[in-house]
C-alpha cells in the first residue's frame, strides 16, 4: 500500500523525496487546519469536511510548484491533458457552496485563472520567461482579488490564482520541441476564448487596473465609443503589426460584423493601452484589401506558429478564411 501511495505521489508532485515531500505535506496540513478551524467554527462540520480537501491541494500546489522536480514533472505533460487538468480545478465554486461567498466572484475566479493558462499556453509555450510573466499576472490578479474581498474565505483567491497560473500556467511544455506538439489545441483555445465572452473580456480587467503592461506589446486594449449609445466600450485585441512606433494595426476577427469595428467606423477617434503606454488617443482607418493582405503575409511570416493558431481558431469560429478579413490601422497621437 505504502509503495502505491508513493507511486502516485510521484505521478502527481514529481521525485520530491521523503524530507521535501514531507515539508510540502506539513505546511499544506497546517494551512489546512486553520481553516477547517475557522470554518468549523462558522458553518458547521459539513461545511469545514469541504473545505479542508481544498485547502490541502491548493496550498500543498502552491508550495509543490516552487520546487524544480514538480515543474519538470509537470512540463513533461502533453497540452491537452495540462488544460484539462486546470479545467478541473473548480475550488473557487465551494465558497459559495459553503456560504462564504458569492457566486459572481467564483466565477470570475475561475474564468481568469483559465483564461490566463490558455493565453499562456498558446502565446508563451516554451518561452523562458513564462514563469516570470505568470507570476506577475497571477500576483495582480491576487492583490485585485484580495482589494476587493472581505469574506471569510478570502485567503482562497490568491492562493489558487497563485496555484493555477503562477504553478500551471507558468511551467513551459517541454512537448514544443520533441515533435509531439498538439497544433490543433492551440486553436480550438483560443477558438474558445473568442467565442466566450466572459474569457474573451478577462484581459480588460488587468488593463483597467493598470496592469496590462504585464501582458505585453504584442497585445493592446481598444476603448472606442459605441456608435449608437455614445457610451465608451472595450476590447483586447492582438497588434498584427507595427509599421512605425506611432501605427499600430489590428485585424477584426469577426469580420465586419465585430461591434467595435462597426464603432470605429462610426467614431474614428479612439484611445490605446499597450506595452507601458496607456489611453494613448488614436485615430482609425480601415485598411484597403490590398494593405490587408500584406499585412498579413508580414504577419505570416513574423510569427509562423501564432499565424498557424490564429488562423485556426479565427476559421473555426467564424467560419471565414483569415485573408478576407478587414484590417485596421491605429495612428497613436505622440
Amino acid at each position: 500500500m505504502n509503495g502505491q501511495l508513493e507511486r502516485f505521489w510521484g505521478r502527481l508532485v514529481g521525485p520530491l523525496g521523503a524530507e521535501r515531500s514531507a515539508g510540502v505535506v506539513s505546511a499544506a496540513a497546517l494551512g489546512t487546519v486553520l481553516v477547517a478551524v475557522q470554518t468549523k467554527r462558522r458553518n458547521g462540520f459539513l461545511a469545514a469536511t469541504t473545505m479542508a480537501p481544498i485547502a490541502f491541494d491548493l496550498i500543498g500546489g502552491v508550495i509543490a510548484f516552487q520546487l524544480t522536480p514538480t515543474r519538470a514533472k509537470y512540463a513533461e505533460s502533453p497540452l491537452r491533458e495540462r488544460m484539462v487538468f486546470v479545467g478541473a480545478h473548480l475550488q473557487p465554486f465551494a465558497v459559495p457552496v459553503v456560504g462564504d461567498g458569492s457566486w459572481k466572484r467564483a466565477v470570475a475566479r475561475y474564468a481568469s485563472a483559465v483564461a490566463a493558462t490558455a493565453t499562456l499556453e498558446t502565446v508563451l509555450a516554451s518561452d523562458p520567461r513564462r514563469r516570470l510573466v505568470a507570476n506577475l499576472v497571477a500576483g495582480a490578479l491576487s492583490a485585485a482579488d484580495v482589494a476587493t474581498d472581505r469574506g471569510p474565505q478570502r485567503w482562497l483567491g490568491p492562493v489558487y490564482l497563485m496555484k493555477v497560473i503562477g504553478g500551471h500556467g507558468g511551467t513551459p511544455r517541454h512537448d514544443t520541441d520533441s515533435g509531439n506538439t498538439d497544433v490543433s489545441l492551440p486553436s480550438e483555445l483560443a477558438a474558445l476564448a473568442l467565442r466566450t465572452r466572459s474569457l474573451a473580456r478577462s484581459p480588460i480587467t488587468l488593463y483597467r487596473s493598470g496592469f496590462g503592461r504585464l501582458l505585453g506589446s504584442r497585445m493592446m486594449m481598444l476603448e472606442h465609443t459605441g456608435r449608437r449609445s455614445g457610451q465608451q466600450r472595450f476590447v483586447c485585441l492582438e497588434v498584427v503589426e507595427r509599421p512605425a512606433p506611432n501605427r499600430l494595426v489590428i485585424v477584426s476577427g469577426f469580420g465586419e460584423r465585430s461591434q467595435w469595428f462597426r464603432n470605429l467606423q462610426a467614431h474614428p477617434a479612439c484611445f490605446v493601452s499597450t506595452g507601458g503606454r496607456d489611453r494613448v488617443p488614436a485615430t482609425a482607418r480601415m485598411l484597403s484589401e490590398d494593405e490587408s493582405a500584406a499585412a498579413l503575409r508580414r504577419y505570416q511570416q513574423a510569427h509562423p506558429r501564432a499565424w498557424k493558431h490564429l488562423r485556426g481558431a479565427i476559421e473555426s469560429t467564424v467560419g471565414v478564411p483569415v485573408n478576407q478579413l478587414p484590417m485596421v490601422e491605429l495612428r497613436l497621437q505622440e
